[in-house]
């Protein structure tokens, strides 16, 4: 899912998202009115909570935008200001969106965010105006409330700037569901006590441990002798924290996340009141998500593959297969206490984010345990005692509550939502309140020109809607589809519709590119843990400059080419490439130029002659066949390279095997790697934390060092080997780096640009 916060400040320099997101609430939500999800309202009679299905932003100098791809359901552009007599100037203008995503091969998500009080144009610098969407500076304003058909906006995009209400700059953000498209996503966490929850995992792992459970104080796996650690092959290890063996007195909640290198592990237990309290300091473990493989290599060695799955899911979401059925993490069981425990038990339920972990708060509250359904009051004793709590704690709880209320959009059932307004004491007891009150509210309404049959609908607090679902890094079709430019230097002009058949269909001839791609890519990038903007950018990048813009996942060439290149060559043959090099006017395949045809200005050593080259060039090919691993006849065409960044040479094949716990030289094989879409996603997920040009580390590594033309470079040379077509690469690595980062999306040019579906 890509979606982003209605206001997008510029990130300061290293911020975290967890705190970028916390700046965004201090700093652009108003904390003395419209909270989420009761808003109270001080009368003479006491206070009343009503529920309030979002928050008020402040703006600033931020314009609103679109949370994520979606269409415009309706929108409203208004002459000017309405007054309420005694509280001020409001703006009536609005836009509400429907988005329809996926979170997973078995989840769709359909929501919809409203942006209500958007300035009227009267009220905006000519600036502002200029940046509105066409469709909003088009149109005729006034109350009339329009619903267009079809009409798209992206993220990002900028749908207005706040406007007023009660003379302060307010804008009123909702993100809602109804009830058959919240059933499609919402998970209750508090009934899975064993097992497994949603396969299609996002975000952090979670796990509920009973009590009584065995930890141990060492790593079963561990070195026998000297310091507590994992070996891996040659004098490297990886450094283990001795721990205290006991057993936990209580249930355990845990919760894991990767990233930036790290493990940080953080456990919970229940409390009095429904609540939970972190036990002790998380666990940190500095290096661990970026040694995965090694770690799997090492406690896994029949199918290291399922093993980093153990390890990185917690459980196995693929068809690989291990013996050693067991997942040793070190965790807090006590507040002074940390030892390791076997997590793959059934016993131990597994979940992640798709579940919605209640213990950090995630809980459903329905307006049919309320005392006066639908009357917009809130009387859930449950919900109230959150609110009126006031400590950190509680605002933390209210920010996961999913509440089930009646729109305040909509005017056809006013007097029965606010009938206990009208009791003798409350605002609205007199018949002049009444009815200035109520042609405030037909002013702003807009709910029966929607044409949807529900009343109530499910309210998440919808920044922590948006903070939740950043964590997940599985793109929908059409979000994939739009990583490949609609042109660009290096892959030419791509219509949307060629762009999605590439991810979806395929294309012919076999071996081209093969067909399901889309969940494929999916599926290596949540398992290698290639999900943040940042680290997602460079990856597209490196693998549409490989495939030629997701057209070839295999080495093109015909049986002698290869054999030439990665088996065996004569120096009649090297001297037939070296003439032939020259009539066509291209390099050698060693990458050098025929002195006869170097351009001026090329270096010394990218030139050769041609009594060198066929000297040099049958050795050459010998020396990179026994590098290969090619040691049979035919070796070069079967091992061409294969995969979306590409895996050449039996040597190669068998490492790869080896970590699937497959074999993939035994004929026809090898042919997987191009033709079957999971395979060719997965051998360049694997090359991706594993890079022979990168001396064998994880490229995530350089890629979250950030987004300079330099560490494009550098990711470029651990993936290629050097930095050809770094220009392409570069190129493509701005233009997805503009798609998923939260900064501007770059302007159309004549060469690159940006793919949107018509």
């Amino acid at each position: 899912m890509l979606i982003s916060y209605p206001v997008l400040p510029a990130r300061q320099a290293d911020e975290s998202e967890e705190t970028y997101f916390e700046r965004i609430l201090e700093t652009h939500v108003l904390a003395d009115e419209g909270r989420y999800p009761v808003s109270t309202l001080m009368t003479k009679a006491g206070a009343l909570h009503r529920w309030h299905g979002g928050l008020h932003l402040h703006g600033g100098a931020e314009p609103i935008r679109a949370i994520a791809d979606g269409v415009v359901v309706a929108f409203r552009v208004a002459r000017g200001r309405e007054e309420y007599e005694g509280l001020g100037e409001y703006d009536t203008g609005f836009v509400l969106l429907r988005h329809e995503t996926e979170t997973g091969d078995n989840t769709r998500v359909r929501f919809y965010s409203l942006y209500m009080h958007l300035a009227c144009g009267r009220g905006l610098s000519p600036e502002r105006f200029a940046q509105l969407p066409p469709w909003w500076r088009q149109a005729i304003p006034g109350p009339v409330v329009q619903t267009p058909s079809n009409l798209r906006v992206w993220r990002k995009d900028v749908i207005g700037f706040a406007g007023q209400l009660y003379g302060r700059e307010t804008c009123h953000f909702e993100v809602f569901a109804t009830e058959a498209d919240l059933a499609e996503f919402w998970r209750d966490s508090a009934t899975v006590t064993k097992g497994a929850g949603s396969p299609d995992f996002f975000g952090h792992a979670h796990f509920v441990v009973p009590p009584g459970r065995p930890f141990k104080d060492r790593h079963p796996r561990a070195a026998a002798a000297g310091p507590h650690r994992i070996d891996f092959p040659g004098a490297q290890d990886f450094p283990l924290e001795v721990g205290q063996s006991g057993h936990n007195a209580e249930t355990l909640y845990v919760s894991v996340r990767l990233e930036q290198g790290q493990r940080i592990t953080t456990t919970y237990r229940a409390i009095a009141g429904g609540r939970y309290e972190q036990v002790g300091m998380p666990v940190v473990q500095k290096g661990y998500e970026y040694e995965l493989y090694r770690l799997a290599t090492a406690l896994y060695p029949d199918c290291p593959s399922a093993g980093l799955e153990w390890i990185r899911f917690g459980r196995l979401l693929s068809r690989d297969t291990t013996t050693r059925s067991e997942n040793w993490q070190l965790i807090r069981y006590a507040e002074g206490a940390v030892g390791y425990i076997d997590l793959a038990p059934d016993t131990v339920a597994k979940l992640s984010d798709a579940d919605f972990p209640h213990w950090h708060g995630w809980e459903r509250r329905s307006e049919g345990e309320i005392a006066a359904a639908g009357d917009g009051v809130c009387d859930d004793a449950h919900t109230l005692a959150w609110v009126e709590g006031g400590d950190d704690a509680a605002r933390l709880k209210l920010r996961h509550l999913v509440c089930k209320q009646p729109s305040e959009w909509d005017a056809k059932d006013l007097w029965h939502r606010y009938a206990r307004l009208r009791q003798p004491g409350q605002p609205l007891d007199t018949p002049a309140a009444r009815k200035k009150f109520e042609q405030h509210v037909q002013t702003l309404a807009f709910w029966g020109s929607l044409g949807m049959k529900e009343r109530s609908v499910w309210f998440f607090h919808p920044l922590q809607f948006v903070h939740h679902y950043r964590r997940c890094g599985w793109m929908s079709l059409d979000e994939m589809t739009q990583m490949i430019p609609r042109r660009s230097t290096g892959a030419g002009l791509v219509p949307w519709a060629d762009a999605q058949r590439r991810l979806e269909s395929g294309i012919a001839p076999s071996g081209a590119m093969p067909p399901r791609l889309h969940p494929a890519l999916n599926q290596a990038l949540r398992k290698y843990i290639v999900l943040s903007p940042q680290r997602r950018a460079h990856f597209f990048a490196q693998v549409l400059q490989e495939t030629g813009g997701l057209t070839a996942d295999a080495e093109n060439g015909n049986e002698a080419y290869f054999r030439r290149m990665y088996e065996v060559i004569t120096p009649q043959e090297a001297e037939t490439e070296y003439d032939r090099a020259v009539q066509r006017g291209r390099k050698l395949p060693n990458g050098r130029w025929p002195i006869e045809i170097a351009p001026a200005g090329a270096r010394s050593a990218k030139i050769t002659n041609k009594l060198t080259y066929v000297a040099s060039r049958p050795k050459r090919v010998q020396e990179k066949a026994q590098e290969l691993g090619n040691s049979d006849s035919g070796d070069g065409p079967r091992f061409k390279g294969r995969g979306l960044i590409q895996l050449t040479g039996r040597a190669g094949y068998l490492a790869y095997g080896r970590f699937r716990g497959r074999n993939y030289t035994a004929q026809p094989n090898e042919e997987l790697l191009a033709t079957e879409a999971q395979t060719a996603a997965d051998v360049s997920g694997k090359y991706w934390i594993n890079a022979a040009a990168f001396g064998g580390k994880n490229i995530n590594r350089l890629a979250d060092t950030g987004c300079s033309p330099s560490q494009v470079e550098s990711v470029t040379r651990a993936v290629n080997g050097g930095t050809t077509h770094l220009d392409l690469r570069g190129e493509y690595f701005g233009y997805a780096w503009g798609l998923l980062g939260d900064g501007a999306v770059p302007r159309d040019t004549t060469t690159l640009i940006r793919q949107k579906q018509p």
